[in-house]
């Protein structure tokens, strides 16, 4: 994947994010918090999962990017009903091989697995797709792990 040479992200104008930004910080969610069932589709395997798995979960943050910063879809949801702020990060000087860079995957259904067990070979692949996976009503997107 090609590093873009700026990336935005659409914020709300509260105080924590305002406070995030003066000190050069990007805020980081934790994907079982979501409210749309698209994003980091993991609800449905927690309960499955043992404790070891659920801790390296409970871990996970997430920050999304976008190449665009004109998109009305993302103002509406993610910066407060066009009320907030689009942030501009220049990629320039930074190494981001050191994150796990994925892109977003649009799809028409969440992906599905009849059992997932912690130490199948096929987890990591499986989670990534939840991770990862967005509905095709979106658009273009990039999600920084």
């Amino acid at each position: 994947m090609q590093k873009p040479e700026i990336v935005y992200q659409y914020r709300s104008a509260k105080a924590r994010d305002i406070e995030a930004i003066l000190n050069g910080q990007i805020w980081l969610s934790e994907p079982t918090e979501f409210d749309d069932p698209w994003d980091c589709a993991l609800s449905p395997w927690l309960t499955e999962l043992p404790s070891k798995a659920l801790d390296i979960i409970k871990r996970l943050r997430v920050a999304c990017f976008t190449i665009r910063n004109d998109n009305t879809r993302m103002w509406s949801h993610y910066a407060d009903k066009h009320k907030g702020l689009c942030v501009g990060y220049s990629t320039s000087g930074i190494s981001l091989n050191s994150w796990d860079i994925l892109p977003v995957k649009y799809k028409t259904q969440i992906p599905k697995s009849k059992t997932l067990y912690y130490n199948d070979a096929n987890a990591y692949k499986f989670f990534e797709d939840l991770v990862t996976c967005k509905s095709n009503d979106w658009g273009e997107a990039t999600i920084f792990l």
